[in-house]
């Protein structure tokens, strides 16, 4: 990525702001997220979100986190998903994860 963007900008120093600064901010941004407690909270947007995209993602760092670590709120709209989504897939994937947390549909 270094050598892309020197190469583009024909200026190494114009080069060197660019590659300092984008990982500065998004590790910025994370840190934030973190202190302020906001990854739950994404989450449960995208539990609740009409693009499939977003559900099928929320499920994928559900099933990447132990159910231990989830707040109350996730198993509750996990539920709710596994009982009521209009895909079938999705509402299958939110079936077998509560399945296998030893939740309830």
């Amino acid at each position: 990525v270094a050598v892309v963007c020197a190469v583009f900008l024909f200026h190494l120093r114009s080069a060197f702001v660019a590659i300092v600064s984008l990982p500065l901010g998004i590790l910025m941004a994370f840190i934030a997220m973190r202190g302020l407690g906001l990854g739950a909270d994404i989450i449960s947007a995208a539990l609740r979100s009409p693009s499939i995209q977003n559900r099928n993602g929320a499920l994928n760092l559900l099933e990447a986190t132990p159910s231990e670590a989830w707040p109350r709120e996730h198993q509750q709209q996990l539920a709710v998903l596994a009982a009521s989504d209009p895909d079938d897939k999705v509402r299958q994937r939110a079936v077998d994860l509560l399945a296998s947390r030893g939740g309830s549909t």
